[in-house]
């Protein structure tokens, strides 16, 4: 019996269109044109991989073998951005999915690379890795990329423990971990703050909500 199962909502009708079989243990998910990349590891621990599953079947078309477990990663175009967040090594993954190879590594400025995102500024895609070191929930920086050179663009510096994000156009908006809050970021400063009962697991900005 499959140990796991990808759910498949159709968000209009707020219904479950499909359970997808899936027998490995998931870190991330990411899409690309038409097709779902699952990065996951086997249950006794390896192998590591990422798979490429097409969405018009759900077939798996393609299975790309790691020698890391990709712990989260963002796609552009047909690049993997990835990190390997359990190791703590500041380093961004670079792989061509078609191809399946590894094409670049970025070396980070800072160690305990934690998450990926994707938000765009003045419509081009940029690239932000928050570090974040989960075992003493310490951090305080995010690292941004722009993925047509591949350099760092800039860092901000006042993203305590940021175990979460979200974006709002030109504002970040980050999961303060240890304090129980959200921290407002706009041009390397934190301009407000909001209080939680409880640590942030989860951050996502909607652009309208309707009953």
């Amino acid at each position: 019996m499959k140990k796991n199962f990808i759910t498949v909502i159709d968000t209009e009708k707020d219904l479950v269109e499909k359970y997808i079989p899936y027998d490995n243990n998931i870190e991330d998910i990411a899409f690309c044109d038409n097709n779902m990349l699952v990065s996951a590891w086997a249950p006794k621990g390896k192998p590591y991989q990422i798979d490429v599953i097409n969405l018009d079947n759900y077939f798996t078309v393609k299975t790309i073998p790691l020698d890391f477990k990709m712990t989260s990663m963002v796609v552009i175009g047909k690049i993997i951005y990835g990190i390997n967040g359990l190791s703590k090594e500041p380093v961004l993954y670079m792989i061509d999915w078609e191809s399946g190879q590894i094409i670049d590594k970025i070396e980070l400025k800072e160690y305990f690379p934690w998450k990926v995102y994707i938000n765009k500024v003045n419509g081009d895609p940029f690239i932000y890795v928050t570090h974040y070191d989960i075992d003493d929930m310490s951090g305080d920086s995010i690292t941004c990329i722009d993925p047509v050179t591949n350099k760092i663009v800039s860092t901000i510096t006042c993203a305590l423990h940021p175990e979460e994000i979200a974006f709002n156009n030109d504002e970040i908006v980050v999961g303060d971990s240890v304090n129980d809050r959200l921290l407002i970021i706009k041009d390397n400063k934190i301009i407000h703050e909001i209080k939680l009962d409880r640590r942030a697991m989860s951050i996502v900005k909607t652009d309208s909500y309707s009953d």
